[in-house]
């Protein structure tokens, strides 16, 4: 007999933890990704204010190449796209 690789809520996996209860720190989890992203959002519209009320440029192409590498050591080419996404987010 072959084991269903999907469990239902309520069973266990390798190790005995619960489905049902990884998937709820899952959530919880990307809740806080969530709302750490609305704080950088916010601080970010702040910095871009700076230099357009100035007259200086909003978006800085070595800072966001360096943003985009602190994602793409970790991730490889899907860190790139992660951090490609978060700076469309978060400009203003």
């Amino acid at each position: 007999m072959t084991r269903s690789l999907i469990s239902m809520p309520g069973e266990t996996v390798d190790g005995g933890f619960d489905v049902l209860q990884l998937r709820r720190r899952i959530d919880d989890i990307d809740q806080s990704i969530i709302d750490l992203i609305r704080t950088r959002k916010e601080i970010s519209r702040q910095v871009q204010r700076t230099p357009t009320d100035v007259g200086g440029p909003r978006v800085e192409p070595v800072r966001e190449a360096d943003i985009t590498n602190n994602y793409h050591v970790p991730f490889g080419d899907a860190g790139s796209a992660l951090a490609a996404a978060l700076l469309q987010i978060c400009r203003g």
